[in-house]
């Protein structure tokens, strides 16, 4: 009887153990998206029909920066109800690393060209980008 209920007990914890890594762990961007900010050479970001392409260093540092500060958790809803999009592509030593797609600041798709490999995630922090300010 005691090894029943301490087995229980044990699967238990071990489930609930198994759903906050798998649904409830946090990451920081910087731990998703793996780069060496000294290798970027270019930051494109798209607005509807408006396009910038950072290039200046000290304006790539101040961008990955605040992206740094983001924390995302893992999310797989496919729709997503937004007001506002930005498509941001990195490049590091002139070649397209990453994509990344911000929907209003609460969700990021992350796409590698490298991998191939798309990933969903919510901002769960405050630290909002300040995407907006670029195109005036």
């Amino acid at each position: 009887m005691k090894k029943t209920i301490i087995f229980s007990l044990v699967l238990v914890l071990g489930i609930f153990g198994f759903i906050y890594f798998y649904t409830l762990k946090s990451s920081s961007f910087e731990e998703i998206v793996i780069f060496n900010v000294e290798e970027i050479t270019s930051i494109e970001i798209k607005k509807n029909s408006k396009e910038i392409i950072l290039t200046d260093k000290n304006e790539i540092e101040k961008i990955m920066d605040d992206f740094s500060k983001i924390e995302l958790r893992k999310d797989e809803q496919s729709d997503k109800d937004f007001n506002e999009s930005y498509w941001i592509s990195l490049f590091e030593n002139n070649k397209q690393t990453y994509g990344l797609t911000f929907y209003d600041n609460n969700f990021i798709n992350i796409y590698s060209f490298e991998s191939r490999e798309s990933s969903q995630f919510k901002v769960i922090n405050d630290n909002k980008l300040e995407m907006q300010n670029l195109f005036k």
